[in-house]
């Protein structure tokens, strides 16, 4: 129980730095790209989310629940036989959802979000749902297993990765690069620090 608490506090102090970190982010965004290009990368964001959602297939939540179900009757076999299958689920989905997503990527810039220039940034944001679904296949794993630490230290280096891109990397851009180009670049910056968080789990 001791455990649980102190885990849930740690838990609860990460998610506290990863707003800050988030506040940070996006501050030096707006000062290095300005308001248009903040504009674009917004606009595509909840599309990223979306695709997010798609592909994970409710697999997250899933898998935390029933590893930590296997873990408390000691049935370690029952965890590995439900990992394998869980992961060939995982590579199944993005076989077959992540060219579907490149393919309807314009249409949904056209139509629905009525900007084809976001095209760019939906196709290059769905290039990070493979690590970001990975990711948070083990992030759930470990989370059934009581494991919050690896969990939350990938989530705030992710963070931090993408603030020390912004600050080190945008502004060599700025006078060169259009809003949407910009934008773009700030998306490659997030499929990166998605990558990296992926690594280090």
């Amino acid at each position: 129980m001791k455990g649980f608490i102190k885990g849930t506090i740690f838990l609860m102090l990460v998610i506290f730095i990863s707003k800050i970190l988030g506040f940070i982010f996006r501050m030096y965004f707006m000062r290095g790209a300005g308001e248009e290009a903040v504009g674009y990368y917004m606009a595509s964001y909840p599309a990223f989310i979306f695709f997010i959602s798609l592909v994970q297939l409710g697999l997250p939540i899933a898998i935390a629940k029933l590893v930590a179900e296997h873990f408390a009757r000691g049935e370690h076999e029952k965890i590995q036989q439900l990992m394998r299958s869980i992961f060939y689920i995982a590579f199944t989905s993005c076989l077959i959802f992540i060219p579907t997503l490149l393919f309807v990527s314009p249409y949904i810039a056209i139509h629905l979000l009525k900007n084809e220039a976001l095209t760019s940034l939906l196709q290059i944001s769905v290039a990070a749902i493979p690590f970001v679904l990975f990711a948070s296949i083990f992030k759930a794993y470990l989370q059934g297993l009581m494991k919050i630490t690896p969990s939350a230290m990938s989530q705030l280096l992710e963070q931090v990765i993408r603030i020390a891109m912004v600050m080190a990397v945008l502004p060599l851009y700025t006078y060169t690069s259009s809003p949407i180009g910009l934008a773009t670049l700030v998306m490659l910056f997030t499929v990166l620090a998605e990558l990296s968080s992926f690594l280090f789990l």
